[in-house]
């Protein structure tokens, strides 16, 4: 998955990451992925931001996801500074549940769909994120998972978030990122 690098252009896309945003010497100190989205949203909200399984959603649709989302995870405990676990395969549901972790200020992990359970229960009893952002296909995957022993981590399966939230009911947080926030962590076996 590349970020997003301009207006008009796809989120999901084959340019490498690190060029997304152009040189080095071009980014500004304010820049972080979530503004220059929201920025993109303003600009172009009728643009194609994503195309995934051959539909394209516009900025003002991703947009309307990610805040949807973003108010889910804000209920759930995530906040500035936590971390999120990630297992989604490559779409449109990824991107949105990146952006909202960003949103607000948090950091994410991506679980390859592929692991098997065990790794998975052993790296989010290692990294303790503050929620898991999956699709109900892998929630068994998560079955393990059960947080810092106080409070159980919330497993949230996106595809059903969707049908249980109205628009009406949601509480969107403002965003709450800074460009001194940690936006992802990368696993790894150590073998790299």
């Amino acid at each position: 998955l590349a970020t997003i690098w301009g207006h008009g252009q796809s989120v999901l896309a084959s340019r490498p990451p690190s060029m997304a945003f152009g040189p080095p010497s071009q980014l500004r100190s304010d820049d972080h992925l979530y503004a220059r989205f929201q920025e993109a949203c303003r600009v172009n909200p009728d643009g194609h931001a994503v195309t995934a399984d051959g539909t394209v959603s516009t900025f003002a649709e991703v947009s309307e996801k990610v805040q949807r989302l973003s108010s889910i995870l804000s209920q759930q405990g995530v906040t500035s500074g936590g971390l999120t676990a990630l297992c989604l395969p490559a779409g449109l549901d990824c991107v949105v549940a990146m952006l909202a972790v960003l949103r607000l200020g948090g950091a994410f992990f991506q679980v390859p769909v592929t692991h098997p359970n065990g790794l998975i229960g052993e790296l989010c009893a290692e990294l303790d994120p503050k929620a898991v952002i999956t699709s109900s296909d892998l929630l068994g995957k998560f079955s393990s998972v059960a947080g810092d022993g106080e409070q159980p981590t919330p497993v949230l399966a996106v595809d059903t978030l969707r049908a249980d939230q109205s628009a009406d009911t949601l509480r969107i947080p403002p965003a709450q990122t800074q460009c001194r926030d940690v936006a992802f962590g990368v696993l790894s076996s150590g073998t790299t």
